[in-house]
């Protein structure tokens, strides 16, 4: 079962190695707002999500789950560290009102489609929408196996205290820099050195996502890739492992061969998504539902596509998509009930007025097939006058782009009448034909870049481009190969992974 069949099901489970403590005080919010890592003053009441302790120098000293009430806010800790974070927070409290006391309620949580009514704590937890409560609320639901538990944090990255997680750890080297620091909030402890690191290369080792039937034959602890240290592996279960991998090395879809205790397995790794929110995960739902669709694997479709209008009632292609599979089984009131739904989220909707005229032509009511028609018709014209605005506004834009483009282009030539080989003005100019689609003239000035600078990796990108487009698709592999290992080797992941997956659709 995967992620989104167990979450359509739902589990639940209690947080029993977990710590419950109350903060009390009007300064609470504020005082930890300056303490810790990620917002709480922005939390909608009724939530819950990461957050972490770091010290000065960016390093962690634990992390734990906020959880904000509409009179409460409550931290749940991993209970190894619960007395020694209490500890070191009361040691910060000195003007502020701000008082912490351990609660002994036990925390239950559901896995569920139904959790995010208003009288539930919602968030996400071990990567799925969740709630907490402090009682079992559904006791008709399966507990979480311990099995499904380590396969769930692993596919998301969620953190474990002392596995993948530890004291002393640079915060930017765990999945805690993606899902507990907020770059907006403001200042924090140890904010100057995490943002730091985070604007500049990045993590050295960063966990990232395994998953392949060969996982089996992975051991905890070090591998190396190409004769040298390319990361860990940190936790796994029977398809999945989390491991740290080395910066070079993270480009999503590249093979690597692993090799650890004297053999050699070729593994492709996976990077974790950078946020994590209900509405991401919807999203990945609903592309879900669409591939059990095209599979006809129908049933599990409507599942899907309902959970995703529960979690987020606005996603109107759910509402449409819902719609005409129950129209495709002739169900035609619900198709209209669906459709009726979709103009409550999108008024502008032709589609659901001409599913509607459908539905109900096939139902021999007429009169309300013709209106409904009429309605699509109406609406269909006034798309057509928002398309021809938008066309108006977008040849405005391409004609104050190319007045900018020629002014770059009067000044790179300036530049390169006085150094021909001049690597900025020679990208620019190349930047300028390929906009205008001169791409023999692009693939000249990118060819000079890298004969002078054999490092500049987004020139390694713009010139397989321009060889793909010119139809020199194996001198564009050539290319994106030599730039993947210039852009990696720098620790430049976004060019890196990008023409890593131009070179995989070659």
């Amino acid at each position: 079962m995967n992620e989104f069949e167990l979450f359509i099901e739902g589990r639940k489970g209690t947080l029993s190695d977990w710590d419950l403590c109350v903060v009390s005080g009007k300064d609470r919010e504020a005082f930890f707002q300056g303490q810790t890592t990620n917002d709480i003053l922005s939390m909608p009441v009724n939530t819950f999500n990461l957050n972490s302790r770091v010290d000065r120098t960016g390093k962690i000293q634990f992390f734990f789950i906020n959880i904000k009430t509409e009179n409460e806010l409550l931290l749940l800790f991993p209970s190894d560290v619960s007395d020694s974070a209490i500890a070191e927070f009361n040691k910060f409290i000195i003007m502020d009102e701000v008082e912490l006391s351990k609660d002994e309620r036990k925390v239950f949580y559901t896995i569920s489609k139904d959790t995010q009514r208003a009288e539930f704590i919602s968030g996400l937890l071990y990567g799925l929408p969740s709630s907490l409560s402090f009682s079992d609320k559904n006791s008709d639901l399966k507990e979480l196996s311990s099995d499904e538990k380590l396969e769930l944090k692993i596919k998301s990255g969620w953190p474990t205290w002392n596995v993948d997680v530890h004291a002393g750890d640079l915060i930017n080297n765990t999945r805690l820099n993606d899902l507990a620091v907020s770059y907006t909030k403001g200042c924090f402890l140890g904010q100057e050195t995490v943002a730091k690191v985070h604007n500049g290369r990045g993590a050295s080792f960063y966990p990232s996502l395994l998953e392949s039937k060969d996982v089996e034959k992975l051991n905890l602890g070090p591998f190396k890739i190409n004769d040298r240290k390319g990361g860990e592996v940190i936790t796994k279960s029977a398809h999945v492992a989390m491991v740290k991998l080395f910066r070079e090395f993270r480009i999503e879809n590249k093979s690597f061969d692993v090799n650890q205790d004297e053999r050699s397995i070729s593994f492709t790794f996976k990077n974790y998504s950078v946020g994590q929110s209900i509405e991401s995960f919807s999203h990945e739902l609903y592309l879900y539902a669409v591939s059990s669709f095209q599979n006809e694997k129908v049933e599990i479709a409507i599942a899907a596509l309902e959970a995703v209008i529960e979690l987020t009632p606005a996603f109107s292609d759910a509402y449409e998509s819902l719609g005409v599979i129950y129209g495709r089984q002739e169900k035609f009131e619900l198709g209209i009930e669906l459709m009726d739904k979709l103009l409550a989220t999108d008024e502008t909707s032709v589609m659901a007025h001409t599913n509607k005229s459908l539905y109900l032509m096939r139902l021999g009511k007429i009169e309300e097939a013709e209106e409904e028609k009429g309605l699509a018709t109406v609406k269909s014209f006034a798309q057509f006058g928002k398309v021809a605005k938008e066309k108006k506004i977008k040849e405005e834009q391409e004609k104050e782009k190319e007045n900018q483009i020629n002014q770059r282009e009067s000044m790179f030539k300036q530049v390169l009448e006085i150094d021909k080989d001049d690597t900025i003005a020679n990208f620019g100019m190349a930047d300028v034909y390929f906009y205008r689609k001169e791409y023999e003239k692009a693939k000249e000035h990118l060819k000079r870049v890298v004969s002078v600078d054999d490092k500049y990796s987004t020139a390694y990108t713009l010139l397989g481009k321009t060889l793909e487009i010119l139809g020199e698709i194996e001198e564009a592999k050539k290319v994106y190969v030599k730039g993947i290992e210039v852009a990696s080797a720098k620790g430049e992941l976004m060019p890196a992974n990008e023409m890593q997956a131009r070179l995989v659709k070659l």
